[in-house]
C-alpha cells in the first residue's frame, strides 16, 4: 500500500487534474506513480513535461528505455523497471532476452545499447563526473557529445520518478503485474577509511594560527566512518578539545554519512 495518497481525477488538486486526464488517456489506466505525483502538481507537471522533452532527444526509443530501466534498477525502483519493461517490449520492440539482460544489469548482446547502459551507470555512479575513458567509450559506440548530455537528461527524469516511487512505495498497477521486477539483495558495501576532511583519504593537516596539528585519533584515523568538510572537522576538533559535546547540528550529518 502506498505511503502517499493515490489521487484520482476527482480527488486530486485542481492543478493536477488536466495532467491526470492526459495520463489516463495515454495509458488506458492511471499509473500509481502519476497518482502519487498528483499530490504535488508541480512535481507531476515536471515529470510529464520533461518526459515529453526527453522523447525529442537524439536517442532512440530503445536507447531511452535501456537508460530508464538501467537507472531504475540502480535506484531500486521496481515500479519503474516494470513500467519501462512494458514500453521496451511493446513499443521499442526489444526482444525478451535483451530486456532480461537490461533488467539483470548484465552485458547486453547489442553493443550500441550496452554502451548506453554502461554510460548511464557511469553517470549515476560519478554524479556526472565520468572519466575521460568512460566518455570516449560512449562516443566510440557511435554517440555524440549531445547524446552524452541527453543521457544526463534521461537520468534526471529517472531520478524524479524513481525517487518519487521509492518515497511513496507504490504498488504495481494490475496492468503492470506481468512485468514485476524485484531488486537483488546486495551485501552492504563498505568504503575504505577516509579522512574526515579529505575526499582522497589522506590525513592532511588543518591550517591554524597555532602550530599545525593533526586531527585527533577519534576523528581522522582508520576508525572514522564519517566524511565531513574541513569546517565541520574544525568544529568537531574544537569541541573535543574543550571536552564539550559536539554541536547538535553536526549529528544529522554524521548519521546520514555512515
Amino acid at each position: 500500500m502506498s505511503r502517499l495518497p493515490l489521487q484520482t481525477i476527482d480527488s486530486a488538486p485542481e492543478a493536477s487534474r488536466p495532467f491526470l486526464q492526459k495520463s489516463q488517456s495515454a495509458n488506458g489506466f492511471l499509473p500509481n506513480l502519476v497518482a502519487a505525483l498528483a499530490n504535488a502538481p508541480v512535481a507531476l507537471e515536471t515529470y510529464l513535461t520533461v518526459g515529453e522533452i526527453n522523447g525529442r532527444s537524439g536517442l532512440t526509443l530503445a536507447e531511452r528505455e535501456v537508460l530508464q530501466i538501467t537507472a531504475a534498477a540502480i535506484h531500486g525502483c521496481g515500479f519503474c523497471v516494470a513500467g519501462h519493461t512494458a514500453v521496451a517490449l511493446k513499443k521499442a520492440q526489444l526482444s525478451e532476452a535483451l530486456v532480461d539482460e537490461i533488467r539483470a544489469q548484465d552485458t547486453l548482446s547489442d553493443a550500441r545499447l550496452d554502451a548506453v547502459a554502461n554510460f548511464t551507470r557511469a553517470v549515476i555512479a560519478t554524479r556526472g563526473a565520468v572519466s575521460d575513458d568512460a566518455l570516449a567509450s560512449f562516443k566510440a559506440g557511435g554517440f555524440t557529445d549531445a547524446n552524452a548530455l541527453e543521457v544526463i537528461l534521461g537520468v534526471s527524469l529517472a531520478t524524479l520518478c524513481n525517487f518519487a516511487n521509492n518515497l511513496a512505495r507504490n504498488e504495481l498497477n494490475p496492468q503492470l503485474e506481468a512485468y514485476r521486477w524485484e531488486p537483488k539483495a546486495h551485501a552492504a558495501r563498505t568504503r575504505p577509511p577516509r579522512s574526515c576532511h579529505s575526499p582522497t583519504g589522506s590525513t592532511s593537516t588543518l591550517k591554524r594560527s597555532t602550530p599545525t596539528r593533526r586531527l585527533p585519533p577519534g576523528c581522522c584515523r582508520s576508525s572514522c566512518r564519517v566524511v565531513l568538510s574541513v569546517s565541520a572537522c574544525r568544529i568537531r576538533w574544537a569541541a573535543r578539545e574543550a571536552r564539550s559535546p559536539m554541536p547538535s547540528t553536526l549529528w544529522p550529518l554524521s548519521r546520514s554519512a555512515r
